[in-house]
């Protein structure tokens, strides 16, 4: 497996296609302001150029190269012999490995059959899990917020986070992709009328409705982002 990660100031005041651009930028160049104001299409103030201008220093001051559109864990460590171990479970019993699949202990407990595999050898073992909640929710889990929320969990009450403005973003990227309306760089617009009933029912879009407006006026540093039309 191979990762990259292509590096962002710490604004996000602008869509994914252009930040990479203020980062390549020379925070010592006498034209910074200009070439800022440019990326941001229109005049960027004094205080706003200086937390920029900051960002670059740190990021060069951390070591991270700035001159690539994407980096990898090489340009970090350039020298590093890497050895890679290959991880992977069973959902069911393997008929190639003869590996058990997952099995029911008790109401909370299950055991399952993990494989680690490297080139100098390959092993199996035998975890066992116990879940902390009851298994209906413990499921919920791994769902995305938004179809937890539309599936009847209270969204309400749950401890919120910063990055559930994050997680939310790109659910509705995902969840209704055509009904979304990109502007002022970074705001999106939910244009309900444009959901597909065989996307998300109207019953659930009203629900979706309620989430999204409720995040809103509750949230509304987290959530400027987001417009419901």
């Amino acid at each position: 497996m191979n990762v990259s990660l292509t590096i962002f100031s710490s604004k996000f005041e602008l869509s994914y296609d252009q930040e990479p651009y203020i980062i390549q930028l020379n925070p010592e160049d006498s034209d910074f302001s200009k070439k800022l104001s440019a990326i941001f299409k229109r005049d960027v103030d004094d205080e706003k150029i200086e937390i920029y201008r900051d960002n670059i220093r740190q990021a060069k001051s951390a070591g991270i190269p700035l001159n690539k559109k994407a980096i990898t864990a090489d340009d970090f460590f350039p020298q590093k012999q890497w050895r890679v171990m290959a991880i992977s479970g069973f959902m069911l019993p393997d008929p190639y490995t003869n590996s058990k699949g997952v099995e029911k202990i008790n109401d909370n407990t299950y055991s399952v059959t993990v494989r680690l595999s490297t080139r100098k050898g390959d092993k199996r073992t035998r975890l066992t899990f116990r879940l902390l909640k009851a298994f209906e929710e413990s499921k919920l889990v791994f769902n995305p917020l938004l179809n937890r929320f539309m599936a009847g969990e209270d969204f309400r009450h749950r401890p919120i986070k910063i990055s559930d403005s994050g997680r939310i973003r790109n659910e509705l990227q995902t969840l209704c992709s055509g009904a979304l309306e990109y502007f002022d760089s970074y705001k999106i617009r939910v244009h309900f009328d444009m959901i597909p009933e065989d996307v998300i029912s109207k019953k659930k879009q009203l629900i979706l409705r309620k989430i999204l407006e409720w995040y809103k006026e509750n949230h509304p540093i987290w959530f400027k982002w987001l417009e419901l039309g």
